[in-house]
């Protein structure tokens, strides 16, 4: 159900609804992990307890391994910088959390693993060495993104567009070849970042360069208003005798543009 929703083919690994962002994934999580959170927040939360009935209940078979990881990481790498608080933040992590953390990096490795088994749905692997994910976050599923733009992007890392290649493979057409450049086999990569035709007419990079001309003539506009002011390197600094209120002044706040009158602007397009 969820691939239908989504608009996922039906031959897409799965491991794509339930990776973390960084594996180009949803970051959804399947129900046996989220039992054994409930196990971990119910363990740690029954391990407060000043009852000795209630903290020797049996633990459950992955406890001791967990406990033996949560040791480790509280001796060696609780001074680690491992998020994004910033230096010096004194946030206190609870054990739980960390506990969780483990059981999350450990659903990850497996999709890694299964994924190193895959022909073909493994193209994210790679990607991830030079490119980084996108921050999927659930208000920009609801409210930024299209459906056909999520669409897209889920079956592009899952190499199940409908490309020339998949559709020869799903039996609804012969014609393997790119249809663009008429040489190298029509597959998702190809068609997005390898035709030499779409690269030598501009179409990968033209919106890239859409972007920079709208920059270029923002830019341009704001040197040639400046050019127009008073050429001055100085702030002006206005002090207020104690007792009276300050005056609105008429004096034009300072821009750097005005510092000097030979800009130039480069731009790479």
């Amino acid at each position: 159900m969820l691939k239908l929703w989504l608009g996922l083919a039906l031959t897409a690994d799965s491991s794509a609804l339930f990776r973390g962002s960084n594996s180009f994934g949803m970051s959804l999580k399947r129900p046996s992990e989220l039992y054994k959170h409930l196990r971990v927040s119910k363990r740690y939360i029954l391990g407060k307890s000043h009852d000795d009935i209630v903290t020797s209940l049996p633990k459950g078979e992955d406890a001791p391994e967990l406990e033996s990881r949560l040791q480790f990481h509280k001796q060696f790498m609780i001074g680690a910088q491992s998020n994004r608080a910033g230096l010096g933040s004194n946030r206190k992590v609870q054990d739980a959390d960390i506990l969780k953390s483990f059981i999350r990096q450990d659903e990850n490795d497996k999709y890694k693993i299964h994924a190193m088994n895959l022909e073909m749905q493994n193209e994210w692997l790679d990607i991830g060495d030079f490119c980084i994910p996108l921050a999927l976050k659930w208000r920009t599923l609801i409210y930024d993104w299209s459906p056909a733009l999520l669409k897209f992007y889920l079956n592009a890392f899952q190499m199940t567009l409908p490309d020339q290649s998949n559709l020869v493979r799903w039996g609804k057409s012969t014609e393997k070849t790119c249809y663009i450049c008429g040489k190298a086999v029509g597959t998702a990569k190809h068609l997005l970042v390898g035709c030499k035709v779409l690269l030598d007419s501009g179409q990968y990079s033209r919106r890239h360069d859409r972007v920079l001309e709208v920059i270029r003539e923002a830019v341009s506009l704001s040197v040639a208003r400046a050019q127009k002011g008073i050429t001055t390197n100085e702030r002006s600094v206005g002090f207020v005798r104690e007792g009276s209120r300050a005056t609105k002044s008429n004096v034009k706040p300072y821009s750097i543009l005005k510092a000097a009158s030979d800009w130039t602007i480069m731009m790479d397009t």
